[in-house]
């Protein structure tokens, strides 16, 4: 199998387990999939303080990312304070909003993640977990 179609199905996969996810972010929450995935990442990883970190975590390119911050920034779920240390870095802090907001949402992320891995077994879900951690460092150290 080519490897550019391999690629194309893990794109395509994702983008339809990501659908009704992204219809309810859009209907119930007026927040895009990209706002949302920076968001996530902003609240569960702990350590994302600034776009460059955030773009690099959610794998969006530095205009994605962006425009994803000036969403949650327009919705008050996160601000931007110029660092003290570099002024030309901003640092990122979650509202109060944002965190209830993750909270409100992470079941259904759970539960959508959990709906679509259901047909593999554990060693399947451990060697694709595996895979696509090999395929993200072999990326990160082409860029």
């Amino acid at each position: 199998m080519k490897s550019d179609v391999l690629i194309a199905r893990m794109v395509r996969a994702v983008n339809i387990a990501a659908r009704p996810f992204t219809r309810e972010l859009e209907k119930k929450h007026d927040i895009s999939l990209n706002a949302w995935r920076c968001l996530r990442c902003l609240v569960t990883d702990g350590d994302v303080n600034s776009a460059g970190v955030l773009s690099d975590r959610t794998g969006l390119d530095k205009m994605s990312t962006s425009r994803a911050l000036k969403e949650l920034e327009g919705k008050k779920l996160v601000s931007r304070v110029r660092s003290s240390e570099d002024r030309r870095r901003y640092c990122i802090d979650v509202s109060r909003k944002g965190h209830e907001l993750v909270d409100i949402l992470m079941p259904d992320a759970l539960a959508r993640a959990d709906l679509m891995l259901k047909p593999l077994t554990q060693a399947q879900r451990k060697a694709l977990a595996q895979a696509l951690d090999c395929i993200i460092e072999h990326a990160r150290s082409e860029e």
